[in-house]
């Protein structure tokens, strides 16, 4: 099973199961008292024997049959024990004492009753009805024959009141049914919502990536290109080139490398983005390709808003941590923002720094005031 009670399919299936222990239950519990009421009962040794006889070959048959349903073979074996029910009420005048036929009584008409209705809770409907129905007739039918004087109101009442009550185990036990596959019905819309949920998120964040992955290369890199702030033509071919290679990557969908070295990739930044930059942290830390990444990308667009709008060409990228968890610091000393100032409208922080490092499981926080500088702080994993 899933997280939760059940999962698709399984209420059902639980139903069936219960209702087949209920029957094997059901048999133990009524052939005992049963057993004991019969023995009790004989009138004299000879009925005693017969008794102890059936009783025997019944206990024998009633192992076999809870064995059977409760492996799920249930067709066959209730067939099987209708029959012996069947022959068990025909000898009603010689397992049963005179003193409980004059009453109009018999200790086999409860254990008979019960075994046909649990035909209902173990069968499918036209199988378990057509049993218990010819099991209440033979019962009844064998009854009266054993019992002296003519049939009685009381005797009708008997027979109907038995068919009603297998008749009333069927219908609550096809309530009881088709509540378990609403169950799983409700299961299965879920899960199916659930899948489509995903294909959806993974498309959105799909487009997400795109998105950024544009935004932070060739959008920025023809930006500058228009605004005249690109003097030197190695810079531009460098950017051009990391433009050209993640974008060949999008398009082929390249599966990524399972670990990248984010140190270097973050030494490399300021000669890419035309910035200089004062690397504080380790030589070499390879971690996660998609955390790495995502720090990269971050600190990238980072440097890029330092050289648009910071008012000064240099910067401090501090790394700290280990492969389990990393922390990334890019620090200015410029002209600072009010970040509550910035538009809605505007990416840049929002959807390349905050939304990229938060979709590959990390945290991002930007601190900054006019005059002040600029802080970006970039955590992986989060905490």
């Amino acid at each position: 099973m899933s997280a939760g009670l059940f999962s698709e399919g399984d209420a059902e299936h639980l139903v069936s199961v219960g209702g087949r222990c209920y029957v094997a239950g059901m048999r133990v519990c009524t052939l005992i008292p049963v057993a004991v009421a019969a023995v009790g009962a004989a009138d004299d040794p000879r009925m005693l024997i017969t008794v102890l006889v059936e009783l025997g070959l019944l206990a024998a048959w009633s192992r076999a049959y809870i064995c059977q349903v409760l492996d799920g073979k249930v067709i066959g074996p209730s067939i099987v024990d209708a029959a012996v029910l069947c022959v068990l009420m025909i000898t009603t005048p010689l397992i049963v004492s005179k003193g409980w036929l004059v009453m109009r009584s018999s200790w086999l008409r409860p254990f008979t009753t019960f075994g046909a209705v649990g035909y209902q809770y173990s069968t499918p409907w036209p199988l378990g009805v057509g049993l218990g129905a010819v099991v209440c007739f033979v019962g009844s039918a064998a009854t009266v024959a054993a019992q002296p004087g003519p049939l009685g109101l009381d005797d009708v009442i008997t027979a109907v009141w038995t068919f009603l009550s297998v008749m009333l185990a069927r219908l609550l036990w096809t309530l009881v049914v088709g509540a378990g596959r609403k169950v799983d019905a409700v299961f299965a819309d879920t899960a199916r919502a659930r899948r489509e949920r995903a294909v959806a998120d993974g498309i959105r964040a799909d487009q997400l990536a795109i998105n950024m992955a544009l935004h932070d290369t060739a959008a920025a890199t023809l930006l500058m290109v228009g605004l005249g702030r690109v003097d030197d033509p190695g810079q531009l071919r460098r950017r051009a080139t990391r433009d050209l290679e993640m974008l060949s990557a999008i398009r082929s969908g390249t599966p990524p490398d399972v670990q990248i070295d984010l140190a270097g990739e973050l030494r490399s930044l300021g000669e890419i983005e035309g910035i200089d930059v004062v690397y504080l942290g380790p030589g070499q830390l390879k971690i996660a390709a998609g955390a790495g990444r995502a720090l990269a990308g971050a600190a990238a667009e980072a440097l890029a808003n330092v050289r648009r709008h910071a008012g000064t060409d240099i910067a401090l990228i501090k790394v700290t941590g280990s492969p389990e968890r990393v922390g990334v610091e890019i620090r200015d000393r410029g002209c600072g923002f009010d970040p509550a100032a910035v538009s809605s409208t505007r990416r840049g922080i929002r959807g390349s720094i905050l939304d990229r490092i938060a979709a590959a499981g990390g945290s991002a926080e930007v601190e900054s005031a006019p005059g002040q500088g600029t802080a970006v702080r970039l955590v992986w994993p989060d905490a």
